[in-house]
């Protein structure tokens, strides 16, 4: 008797669980769709901005960058970046900033979804006065991304962090 009920019991809270579960499953994928919606309107109207959390040194340690601000912003026409370096660099001009920052019109800038819809792959080349800088972001559906910036004078860096839209600017 008393075996029975628990065995119902039980049941009853497998149930309870299943149905739970089933019911939040279909709002975490209305949030999950959205996203997706939201980070492909983004790079295709290749107006967004991406903000390192972390930078990921060719050779070094990784270095957390919540506290230090640091952008790359994608325009139609051009591309701005400021992102601290940590690496080796072999040329750079005295009093430099020790970070990579240019503002320049790209060479060539492709952007490809990946493969099954897992977000997307976007190659840049813009040149400086004093540099060229290749620069590669992958993208997934939910915004996150990992930068990687070559460059002619310094070692590849990467860094991961997030894409969002760009605030209100009264230069662009």
């Amino acid at each position: 008797m008393m075996k029975g009920r628990i065995v119902a019991l039980l049941i009853t809270l497998a149930l309870l669980g299943a149905s739970v579960y089933a019911a939040e499953n279909p709002q975490k994928q209305d949030k999950k769709q959205k996203q997706k919606e939201q980070t492909e309107k983004l790079v295709n109207s290749k107006q967004f901005q991406f903000v390192a959390r972390q930078a990921l040194p060719m050779g070094g340690k990784s270095v957390d960058l919540t506290t230090n601000p640091n952008f790359t912003k994608f325009y139609p026409d051009s591309i701005q970046a400021d992102m601290p370096f940590f690496g080796r660099a072999y040329s750079v001009p005295y009093g430099g900033s020790g970070g990579i920052k240019f503002d320049g019109k790209p060479k060539k800038i492709t952007i490809t979804p990946q493969k099954k819809g897992k977000g997307y792959l976007i190659k840049a080349t813009v040149n400086d006065t004093s540099d060229s800088y290749s620069l590669t972001l992958s993208v997934s559906n939910d915004g996150y991304g990992t930068l990687t910036i070559n460059s002619n004078n310094r070692n590849s860096i990467s860094y991961y962090g997030k894409i969002s839209a760009l605030e209100n600017e009264e230069s662009k």
